[in-house]
């Protein structure tokens, strides 16, 4: 529960954050949306690069390092531009706490816990 007072802080990873947004009440200052795409990236070990971690292991097409191709990809690249534009699209549909997750994961709207109707990119 988050009315309880504990000597110790808790972090939730922005994944879960749909679930903290429907199931607690948790206070607003202490939500983040997603950062995949708008300010992280992960690479993997091959040296692909994605705008999230999860997505390695989804099947999607990592873009491979070279020369210096890391900052156009990062502004320009498909993958990050549809998820920045789902991310701006205002979240899901018909979800009441949706100011509060951010539209949730705009890759897998299977882990998204709210009622909405969020979808993936």
């Amino acid at each position: 529960m988050t009315t309880e007072k504990h000597s110790f802080k808790i972090g939730f990873d922005t994944c879960t954050v749909t679930g903290i947004a429907r199931f607690t009440n948790t206070p607003h200052v202490c939500y983040e949306g997603c950062d995949a795409g708008r300010f992280s990236m992960f690479i993997s070990e091959d040296m692909k690069m994605y705008p999230c971690s999860f997505m390695v292991e989804a099947g999607y097409e990592g873009t491979p390092i070279v020369g210096d191709n890391m900052a156009d990809f990062w502004q320009n690249g498909n993958p990050f531009k549809a998820i920045r534009n789902k991310l701006a699209s205002g979240g899901c549909s018909g979800c009441q706490k949706a100011s509060l997750c951010l539209g949730g994961c705009p890759l897998f709207p299977e882990i998204n816990l709210c009622p909405g109707q969020c979808s993936s990119i």
